[in-house]
């Protein structure tokens, strides 16, 4: 998962938050959605350093739909929805859908 962290050229206490925080809440059973986004954009990021690699590029397709599928069902509305979880795995797939 650490490409995620240099695919996002960030730094300082933001860096810290997307290279160890993010990830560490994606592990968890909850947010599995996250989780596909990490690595949908992490195996996108690997597909742009090397684009004869059509594994990462099948990885990357299919971590994407996994965590739209699940967005899918999410209920926004609950309060046992981690907002936080939420918000970055969109931010993530708005950086997919940019690439």
């Amino acid at each position: 998962m650490s490409d995620v962290a240099t695919t996002l050229t960030l730094a300082g206490p933001t860096a810290r938050v997307w290279y160890e925080m993010i990830p560490q809440i994606g592990l968890s059973r909850d947010n599995v959605h996250l989780l596909h986004a990490l690595l949908a954009v992490s195996a996108a990021y690997r597909f742009s350093l090397h684009p004869y690699d059509l594994n990462s590029h099948n990885q990357s397709l299919q971590h994407y739909g996994r965590c739209l599928s699940l967005l899918g069902t999410m209920d926004f509305t609950s309060p046992d929805t981690n907002a936080a979880a939420a918000l970055a795995t969109v931010l993530l797939l708005c950086s997919y859908e940019v690439r």
